[in-house]
């Protein structure tokens, strides 16, 4: 999940105690007038209220400055005083100044974060979505400045033949699609999770039994980067699933309950919500694309590969192991695939693709590919089973044809 973070936020309280004390201590002793406590209190809690205001406009890196400029006008009107001890003075007047600027910064920097990641959309920096579903062994079996690239190529390397030969087919780049948010106003076909769909006037929202799917993402295809998928390279992909529905793509009775929407252009589209829903869009999570290389082994081989660690010496074997798990831990983050092979959590999608090609009439050795892989997302209500994935198939002869009227949602969960 992306959010908006402001460093040392979460230690404001223990710094204004701090700062605080000390301020009201010299304050105390040396009998400060009310006049300069309130100055100095009133002078820190305006600088705080402007470089938060500054880091709102992702200006941050001027709020030294301020808090700086600020601190020397409170000590240089303290200068013009005529009080004693003039060391344990101005300890008073900037141990005030700081203790009020940590209130101040704490309150207004919360608000500030919670409006950002809560209320908006689009105006935070970009951050990658990295899932903390899994929790894995730590990484033994590689060096802390390895790549996962690195990684990969030692596991590969290490194992004995054929089953070395075999691994490398596995190893393919994948496309992942992570949830960002920008400080730019987006175009309405940005690539994104939920929000409000792109539709022409004239195009009926997709339905199931007479209620309305849920719109979960589109796919501006000229901001993906270059693969090898057959499909068209330009266009919008719009991704529709009855998220409340028992649909997990076993069943023949399945057919309907997903939906893709291809548009070759996007002219003459205007953003649509769901039927009977409120006049505010839900939350929108535009996405941006990199490419990564991965292992997507099948099940049968990650059986044999147990099979081999169980077979060998207990030395080769728990080497094995830690490059394994070493390469789960390097591995790209299990979320969102576009254009990709699947991460897999309940095994082959055999079968319900089978299932598939039967409700649709097509051949049983139809070829299927799969378009794209959600993750469960709190932030959208998305909770695919057990938080699980939710996959999005169509026929590979459809899409090398530019076809999207026939695809299969798969659901998978732990």
């Amino acid at each position: 999940m992306a959010t908006y973070e402001i460093d040392g936020l979460e230690k404001w309280k223990r710094s204004a105690a701090i700062w605080g004390a000390i301020g009201l201590l010299g304050a105390i002793t040396i009998k400060l007038s009310l006049v300069l406590i309130g100055m100095s209190i009133l002078f820190g809690a305006i600088a705080a209220a402007i470089s938060i205001a500054l880091t709102a406009r992702n200006k941050a890196q001027f709020s030294v400055f301020i808090t700086y400029t600020f601190l020397a006008l409170v000590l240089g009107i303290g200068w013009s005083q005529k009080e004693k001890p003039k060391a344990l003075y101005y300890l008073s007047l900037g141990s005030l100044f700081i203790s009020a600027e940590a209130v101040a910064s704490g309150i207004l920097g919360k608000r500030l974060v919670d409006r950002l990641n809560h209320k908006h959309s689009n105006i935070l920096s970009v951050l990658e979505s990295v899932s903390e579903k899994s929790s894995r062994r730590p990484l033994e079996a590689a060096s802390p400045r390895s790549t996962p690239a690195d990684v990969l190529d030692h596991f590969l390397t290490s194992l004995p033949e054929p089953f070395a030969t075999e691994a490398r087919a596995f190893a393919k780049p994948v496309i992942l699609a992570n949830p960002f948010r920008s400080l730019e106003s987006l175009p309405p076909e940005t690539s994104c999770l939920s929000g409000a769909a792109l539709l022409h006037p004239a195009q009926a929202w997709p339905e199931h039994h007479g209620a309305p799917l849920d719109f979960l993402a589109q796919i501006h295809l000229p901001e993906l980067p270059e693969s090898e998928h057959p499909g068209p390279s330009t266009g919008l992909l719009s991704f529709f699933f009855a998220s409340e529905s028992d649909a997990w793509g076993h069943d023949e009775s399945d057919l309907g309950t997903c939906a893709i929407i291809y548009h070759p252009d996007t002219h003459g589209l205007s953003q649509v919500l769901k039927p009977h829903t409120g006049p505010h869009p839900p939350l929108r999570k535009p996405l941006r694309f990199h490419r990564v290389d991965a292992f997507t082994p099948s099940e049968d081989f990650e059986d044999r590969f147990q099979d081999l660690i169980e077979s060998t010496d207990d030395e080769t074997g728990e080497r094995l192991d830690d490059l394994h798990h070493a390469l789960a831990d390097n591995g790209p983050p299990e979320s969102h695939r576009v254009f990709s092979l699947p991460l897999l959590i309940q095994g082959d999608m055999g079968d319900e693709l089978l299932t598939a090609s039967r409700a649709y009439g097509l051949p049983e050795q139809t070829h299927w590919t799969l378009l794209l892989q959600l993750d469960s997302d709190p932030d959208l209500g998305w909770c695919w089973g057990d938080a699980g994935y939710l996959y999005f198939w169509v026929p590979t002869d459809d899409l090398k044809a530019g076809r999207f009227d026939r695809p299969w949602a798969v659901l998978q969960c732990t």
